[in-house]
């Protein structure tokens, strides 16, 4: 919006909300000479702090209006409501769109009843009503987040769960409502050592080091705005088809960052660090399979993945071993997945077509501070779109974690797999 737009708009707001709080003004000094019963001060209070809203709501109503003039945009469809006229002349002062009626017309039910039963309990409801005069959303479950269909959830956890091929061999420390923005991981980069010592002779010594990475959680989110004539009209689910569109677009980034990411305002990938490498010479063959699997140390090689492009696994499928045998184990699935010298194959793209990863994954740590959440608002702007005007629902998704390698000994690198 330009600055003279906005002076425009500010002035527009200015020139409504004088003109209606001196109509209202003038009225109401009318209506109280012609009463003889006097007011309760709070209840005074109260109905002039409601009118007082109406009346901002309605100068910023009418100034949207003239604004949305301004700039050719098309006006909001919904009805808007009288809910206050002059007796003299019968104009209206004060309209509201049709779905914010019911919640103005509860409130002056309470406000009857306690002017006739004077009840501390009807006080209270009138007093709530008053205060809860806002919008509804997502994030105040009695204003809205209740309505928040929990199905979404139950969609993107096994979406998640299928397409991802590095979180779930993670080790994933949950750290929501921790109060910290940072974690701290200490490990051991030196490890001791003993020695042999004949009798009554001196004990040698020895020491250790140690060393930490911090894991600084980092946020992953989407926005999706979708029409309400949309969502019904079309004969299909369109939340669930947006839910699942959005659990497949954090799964595939969460694997692409575990493998490539940068570090910077977001996880480290793997292929980040420096590993022991075997060089395959642009020609990958069954020796360089037997030199990366026992290159890595027997307490990480029992439980490692070989991770690799979809192009290298079908290289490997037709390489054979010694015995003109194929070395890819596709009769007898790991964990559901072909094997290679009885550890799975893991097939993710992000993996260049000419590297192989034999890898620990329970190496590689995720601190997740927030969990994958999905909200739906309809009162929000997104991108200079109000979403209520327009008729709009939004759908964001978002997640908080960040992802580390706790030493490079968990892993080798085959390179060169191809010319």
């Amino acid at each position: 919006m330009t600055d003279e737009l906005k002076k425009e708009e500010e002035e527009v707001v200015e020139e409504v909300v004088e003109e209606v709080v001196e109509e209202v003004v003038e009225e109401s000094k009318e209506e109280e000479s012609s009463e003889e019963e006097s007011k309760d001060p709070e209840t005074e209070k109260l109905m002039n702090d409601l009118v007082s809203k109406l009346i901002k709501a309605q100068a910023s109503e009418k100034a949207k209006t003239k604004k949305v003039k301004l700039v050719g945009a098309e006006k909001a469809s919904e009805k808007s409501i009288a809910v206050y006229k002059s007796r003299k002349d019968g104009k209206t002062l004060v309209e509201m769109k049709e779905s914010n009626v019911e919640a103005l017309g509860n409130w002056f039910v309470s406000y009857a009843k306690y002017a006739k039963d004077k009840s501390p309990d009807e006080f209270a409801t009138v007093k709530e009503y008053v205060q809860k005069l806002e919008y509804l959303n997502t994030g105040t479950a009695a204003e809205g987040g209740n309505l928040v269909p929990t199905i979404l959830l139950q969609i993107l956890t096994p979406i998640l769960d299928d397409l991802a091929v590095m979180k779930p061999r993670c080790t994933v420390l949950d750290v929501v409502n921790s109060g910290s923005n940072s974690f701290d991981i200490p490990g051991v980069s030196s490890k001791p050592i003993v020695s042999w010592n004949a009798e009554a002779a001196q004990k040698g010594t020895t020491s250790m080091e140690f060393t930490k990475i911090t894991l600084t959680p980092y946020i992953l989110a989407a926005i999706l705005p979708v029409t309400e004539q949309m969502i019904t009209s079309t004969p299909f689910n369109i939340i669930q088809i947006v839910a699942e569109q959005l659990a497949e677009a954090i799964a595939r980034e969460e694997d692409r960052v575990f493998v490539n990411g940068t570090g910077t305002a977001q996880p480290t990938g793997i292929d980040a660090y420096t590993f022991t490498t075997v060089n395959a010479g642009g020609a990958l063959n069954w020796t360089h399979i037997n030199d990366a699997y026992f290159s890595l140390q027997q307490q990480y090689r029992t439980r490692a993945y070989w991770i690799m492009h979809s192009v290298t696994i079908r290289t490997i499928a037709n390489l054979m071993d010694s015995n003109n045998r194929p070395i890819l184990e596709q009769n007898f699935l790991v964990e559901g997945f072909p094997g290679l010298k009885g550890r799975p194959v893991l097939e993710n793209n992000n993996v260049s077509d000419n590297q192989i990863f034999f890898i620990d994954l329970k190496a590689y740590f995720i601190a997740q501070k927030r969990n994958m959440t999905i909200d739906i608002a309809r009162e929000a702007t997104v991108r200079d779109y109000n979403l209520w005007e327009r008729n709009m629902v939004a759908i964001r998704v978002e997640e908080e974690l960040d992802g580390e390698l706790t030493t490079t000994q968990a892993g080798v690198e085959i390179s060169h797999v191809r010319t």
